[in-house]
């Protein structure tokens, strides 16, 4: 009797000490999906195995990247624009060509709005990046099912490509969920 209450007690500490490791495990492995996400949108999705989601997010995150480098290069060129014209107004200043630094004045007094212009529209490209990557974590966290899943179930994986039978078909459907 009493070796069968040590085996019982035995048995129920393994099984505790199994379920501490395992939830050890799953909170290590929830944190990376989410430092990959940081690195890039996307990356934790696909190691979680939602890749059409973390296509999506990575995609996203192209685009908004080109877009901000894209408004900055033209920000660039048009504040230099305007420096030029303001250096060359400051000189024909100096040398005491009046017609000239009117026209520099001028071409400054186009080049100045321009570039505000441009440096508002690459900020707000930038405030995008910035909370598009921040939704990207928020998702990433969220919908974590921590891989409990099987290997071999694919039903349960979403982003990944699997035959569902839909009811009213006339075979089956393969679907990708994201």
């Amino acid at each position: 009797m009493k070796l069968c209450r040590l085996a019982l007690l035995a048995a129920l500490l393994l099984a505790l000490a199994v379920q501490a490791t395992a939830a050890e495990a799953a909170a290590e492995n929830r944190g990376r999906p989410l430092l990959k996400s940081l690195l890039w949108p996307g990356l934790g999705q696909i190691e979680q195995g939602r890749t059409g989601r973390g296509a999506l997010w990575a995609g996203g995150a192209v685009v908004l990247a080109a877009g901000t480098f894209y408004a900055h290069q033209h920000y660039h060129d048009i504040a230099q624009d305007f420096e030029n014209a303001e250096d060359s107004y400051h000189a024909a200043l100096a040398d005491g060509d009046g017609d000239a630094a009117w026209s520099h004045f001028q071409a400054m007094q186009i080049y100045h709005p321009k570039a505000e212009d441009r440096l508002d529209t690459r900020n707000l490209i930038i405030g995008a990046l910035v909370v598009y990557w921040a939704a990207n974590l928020v998702d990433t966290w969220l919908f974590d099912r921590g891989g409990d899943a099987p290997a071999g179930d694919t039903a349960a994986l979403p982003g990944r490509l699997a035959p569902v039978v839909r009811r009213g078909a006339a075979g089956v459907a393969w679907t990708v969920d994201f």
